[in-house]
């Protein structure tokens, strides 16, 4: 790639497993409240912020792995690719074939042990 030429987080072929990108989703949402709760403490007025509940629908390309251990037990695993207009370049794959993941992350009490 020419030295000029910038690349964007949002024009990059991100892939991860499934369950690394919906954990980081909702610890992106964790932050976010976190961060708001330590602005809220060290302002004057007594606002409370939060996000109480988060949809996101996200449309991913999805590929089955195979990942066999020193055992020889074989597990599938599931690596979710992000759809960006570079990945639809690269790959010329269709929109119209992607997966829909939807997921709501709601606020709940934490369980009582």
């Amino acid at each position: 790639m020419p030295e000029n030429v910038t690349v964007r987080p949002s024009e990059e072929i991100l892939a991860a497993p499934l369950d690394k990108m919906i954990l980081n989703l909702g610890l992106a949402v964790a932050r976010a409240n976190a961060e708001m709760a330590k602005a809220e403490a060290a302002g004057a007025t007594p606002m409370v912020y939060a996000i109480p509940e988060a949809e996101i629908e996200l449309s991913v390309a999805i590929s089955v792995t195979q990942n066999t251990e020193m055992k020889g037990e074989a597990s599938l695993g599931l690596q979710a690719f992000s759809l960006s207009a570079a990945y639809t370049n690269t790959y010329g794959f269709s929109e119209q074939a992607s997966s829909r993941i939807k997921l709501k992350l709601k606020a709940v009490p934490a369980a009582e042990a």
